[in-house]
């Protein structure tokens, strides 16, 4: 009631006053903990992460009370936020911050280092205090023509259609080329469509199909009724049960809104899944990989990863926007059917025609528990920003074979339970990796690899990962700057078998085995 909410607002205030001495110096780190541990309030946090990331090691106090908001969206646009404004500060430090005057700290190291021979360019790199001191004039000349706005869910959904004149129907899955990929055997010899076989009882599922004009799916529910198909959505006021894969074809649009329903759920036992080859927007809308025999998400781990779950997937010519949204439990150990994909193809397709790359806009959204947060497989130009990605299993961002130009800004990144938390890998050009924090992975904070070239890394933050902070291997032409990485498991900055690597203005310190 009242009262609690004032008790609230009087420990926000002394919490607010201990962050204020701490700047002056007047009280150890130990206090102003003791003091963030007492908030209780959503808001207080959301108000209070800005003002800790001016302090040193702000950005880890801050991500760390961040996550404990239990409000979901609020913790994701309070990490939005807090991002912007961390990359602000790491592109314009102020001058007593530690990270700058990094002349003055090697020498003061190389007069008291016990090898004199010692050049101050290996103390740095020994010490973890810079990395390359370059044309300073030069270098802030290249970063100021960064970005340092990007796209919004608010874009998103002022681009989003209304429905208009849909054309809904079902076929067979073996009567598309988009779908009958799926009838390939995967490495435990079973399909991606065995599920919706087994469910429906045809060695050929039925699979609902979005022929042209644009849909909700809940519209794409009610045109079923009255058909054989009818069975395969079921639709209520809380919820759309989607319960076969569905195919949006080219040219044709649908459309997941809260204005429709508030969620979607994919039937696992189903065998329930989405192909785009069209056009797909989820706005606003929570989309679920549902077990109905238990009545929750499907969660996977590890030792589960081979198990099928829905998943979502745009082929060649398609675009798909994710703004303002909830992606649950989906995604499995199967190529094309990760979580969230995008991909080249399919090749039946591509053989006989060419092909525009897939793309989209992934903004302002919460990805937990997917195979892989995002895939991507020769796609072009998609955007990443603004997203919540935890509890991942195997990789949370992955940018994957001969992608172009994304741009993966404003994430915040964590808990991904196998490997990294934003990968570019295998001939990933063109990238803009801007102002992420990445932090409590089980691989690397960010990794490049794989002849990857011409992608800028710049004033992202990455911290308290199992291995290094950002791995460069294989991967020459890149550049590093105004990036913090921290009290990573292995290395600051670990790069292998690349050549003209760009590194400097960042802030490594505190990680277990080198700085670089």
């Amino acid at each position: 009631g009242i009262r609690k909410r004032a008790e609230q607002l009087i420990i926000a205030a002394d919490v607010r006053d201990l962050v204020a001495k701490r700047k002056r110096g007047e009280i150890p780190d130990v206090l102003l903990l003791r003091g963030i541990k007492k908030l209780e309030a959503d808001e207080d946090k959301a108000e209070l992460a800005p003002e800790l990331i001016t302090l040193p090691e702000g950005s880890i106090r801050a991500a760390d009370m961040i996550r404990t908001i239990q409000d979901e969206r609020l913790r994701a646009a309070t990490f939005r936020r807090v991002a912007e404004l961390q990359a602000d500060l790491l592109r314009n430090p102020s001058e007593g911050e530690l990270g700058t005057g990094v002349a003055q700290d090697v020498q003061t190291v190389a007069s008291v280092s016990e090898e004199p021979e010692e050049t101050a360019q290996e103390i740095q790199t020994r010490r973890g205090l810079a990395l390359i001191l370059g044309d300073a004039e030069n270098a802030t000349s290249a970063v100021e023509q960064l970005p340092r706005s990007f796209v919004t869910a608010a874009d998103v959904r002022a681009g989003t259609p209304w429905p208009s004149e849909p054309v809904v129907g079902s076929t067979f899955a073996n009567h598309t080329p988009y779908i009958a990929k799926f009838f390939e055997d995967d490495e435990q010899g079973g399909t991606r469509l065995e599920q919706a076989s087994r469910h429906q009882g045809l060695s050929s599922p039925r699979v609902i199909v979005v022929q042209s004009g644009s849909a909700t799916l809940g519209m794409v529910a009610r045109q079923l009724q009255g058909t054989d198909a009818r069975d395969l959505i079921g639709y209520s006021a809380g919820a759309v049960t989607v319960r076969a894969p569905i195919f949006v074809a080219p040219g044709a649009t649908l459309i997941l809104s809260r204005h429709d329903s508030p969620v979607y759920r994919l039937s696992a036992n189903a065998g329930a899944f989405i192909v785009n080859a069209g056009n797909v927007h989820i706005v606003d809308a929570e989309v679920v990989g549902y077990d109905e025999t238990s009545g929750r998400p499907l969660w996977a781990n590890a030792d589960s990863s081979t198990k099928f779950r829905p998943f979502l997937l745009t082929w060649g010519d398609g675009r798909m926007n994710v703004a303002s949204s909830k992606l649950v439990a989906l995604g499995y150990d199967n190529a094309k059917s990760f979580g969230l994909s995008y991909s080249s193809g399919p090749e039946q397709v591509s053989e006989l025609r060419d092909q525009a790359r897939p793309t989209g806009v992934v903004v302002d959204s919460i990805f937990q528990n997917l195979h892989f947060g995002f895939h991507s497989y020769e796609a072009e130009r998609i955007q990443v920003v603004g997203n919540e990605l935890r509890d991942n299993v195997v990789y949370a961002l992955d940018a994957h074979d001969r992608t172009k130009d994304t741009i993966i800004a404003l994430n915040t990144v964590y808990g991904t339970q196998q490997r990294h938390g934003i990968t570019i890998s295998r001939e990933v050009d063109g990238g803009l990796v801007i102002g992420n924090m990445t932090f409590d992975n089980a691989g690397s904070g960010i990794v490049i690899d794989r002849n990857s070239t011409n992608n800028v890394i710049n004033a992202n933050i990455s911290f308290r990962n199992d291995q290094d902070g950002v791995t460069v291997f294989e991967s020459s032409c890149n550049v590093l700057t105004n990036n913090y990485l921290a009290s990573n498991r292995r290395d600051g900055l670990k790069v292998r078998n690349s050549i003209d690597v760009g590194a400097y203005s960042n802030r490594i310190e505190s990680n277990a085995n080198a700085g670089v």
